[in-house]
C-alpha cells in the first residue's frame, strides 16, 4: 500500500500490472483500496489509468466513469473556448484596432501633407498659380488618387492583422498541448477587399473654394459641416473637450474659434478637410470589411481548436 500512496494514478496501475501474478492479494488490494481513488481522478488520469488497465475487469469499471467525465470535460472546454473566442476579439477591437487607426491617421496626415504640397506647395506657393489656368476640382481628385498609395494601407492592415493571428495562434497552440500534448496551427484565411475609397463631393466642393481663392465661404461651410458635428459630439464633456485628429488633441472650444476667425490656413484647412474625408472612408467603409473577417476567423479559428481537443481526447 505504501508503494501505491508514492505512485501517481497511473504508476499505481502499472505496478498492479507487473506485480498482480506474483502476489495474489493485491487484485484485492487494488479493488478495495485503489480504485475508489482512480474513480475519483479526473479525466486524464483516468484515461491513462484505463490504457495500462486494458484487459482487465477493471477497465470496465473504469469505463462508464471516464466516458461521463470525458464529456463534461469536452463541455468545460466548449465553454471555455467560447469565452476565450469573445475576450479575443473584444481585444482585438479595444488593443489592436485603436493602435491601427492611429497608425493609419498617422499615415494619412504625411500622405495628404505630401500631396497637398505638391499640388499647392512649393517656393512662395508658386504652384497656386496654376489654379488660375484652368486646373480644377477633377485635376485635383485625379492627381489626389495618383498619389495616394492604397497598398501601403492595405499593407499597414494586414501587418497589424499577421501580428494579431500571430499572438492568439501561441495562445491558441499552448492550450491545445495542455490539454492533449498536440500542437495547434491554424492559417487564417483573410482575403483583401476592394479599396473603395475616393474623395466626397463635399471635399471636392472644398478643393474648389480653396483653388478658385473663396476661403471666405470655404471657412463658412467648414464651420457648418465640420465645427458644428464636432461641438455637438463634445456636448457631454463641453466644448474644452479634446478631439483627437490623428496623433494630435486638438481643444474643439478654440479650434471652433480659430476656424471662425479665420486664423487657421486654408492649406491646413483642406488638408484637414481631406484626411478627415479619408480616414472616415477607410475607417467606415473599408477597415469594416477586414474587422469583420477577423472576428469570423477568431471564431473557426477557435472552433477548429475544439474539434482537434475532441478528437484528441
Amino acid at each position: 500500500m505504501t508503494k501505491f500512496k508514492e505512485y501517481t494514478p497511473k504508476e499505481g496501475a502499472e505496478y498492479y500490472m507487473d506485480n498482480r501474478d506474483d502476489y495474489s492479494f493485491l487484485d484485492t488490494l487494488y479493488r478495495d483500496s485503489i480504485m475508489p481513488a482512480v474513480l475519483s481522478c479526473n479525466y486524464f488520469d483516468m484515461d491513462s489509468v484505463a490504457h495500462v488497465l486494458k484487459g482487465t475487469t477493471f477497465e470496465k469499471e473504469i469505463q462508464p466513469v471516464r466516458v461521463q467525465k470525458r464529456n463534461t470535460l469536452i463541455n468545460q472546454i466548449e465553454e471555455e473556448l467560447s469565452s476565450n473566442s469573445d475576450k479575443q476579439c473584444q481585444a482585438f477591437q479595444e488593443c489592436y484596432l485603436p493602435s491601427l487607426e492611429m497608425s493609419i491617421d498617422s499615415m494619412l496626415q504625411e500622405d495628404v501633407s505630401d500631396i497637398m504640397d505638391d499640388y499647392a506647395g512649393g517656393f512662395l506657393n508658386y504652384k497656386k498659380l496654376i489654379f488660375f489656368f484652368g486646373r480644377n476640382r477633377n485635376d485635383f481628385k485625379k492627381m489626389f488618387w495618383e498619389k495616394f498609395d492604397t497598398l501601403k494601407y492595405q499593407d499597414q492592415i494586414m501587418s497589424y492583422i499577421n501580428n494579431f493571428f500571430d499572438n492568439l495562434n501561441n495562445e491558441q497552440n499552448a492550450y491545445s498541448i495542455q490539454m492533449t500534448g498536440k500542437a495547434f496551427k491554424y492559417n487564417a484565411s483573410i482575403s483583401t477587399p476592394s479599396f473603395p475609397v475616393g474623395l466626397s463631393q463635399s471635399t471636392l466642393r472644398y478643393v474648389k473654394k480653396y483653388t478658385s481663392k473663396q476661403k471666405d465661404e470655404m471657412v463658412k461651410e467648414a464651420v457648418k459641416d465640420y465645427v458644428v458635428p464636432m461641438a455637438v459630439s463634445a456636448v457631454s464633456g463641453g466644448l474644452g473637450t479634446l478631439y483627437d485628429i490623428g496623433n494630435t488633441a486638438y481643444d474643439v472650444n478654440d479650434v471652433i474659434k480659430q476656424i471662425k476667425n479665420a486664423k487657421i490656413d486654408d492649406d491646413e484647412m483642406v488638408k484637414y478637410i481631406c484626411e478627415h474625408d479619408v480616414a472616415y472612408q477607410i475607417k467606415n467603409y473599408y477597415l469594416d470589411k477586414w474587422v469583420h473577417q477577423v472576428l469570423e476567423q477568431v471564431k473557426e479559428s477557435n472552433q477548429e481548436l475544439f474539434r482537434q481537443i475532441v478528437n484528441n481526447l
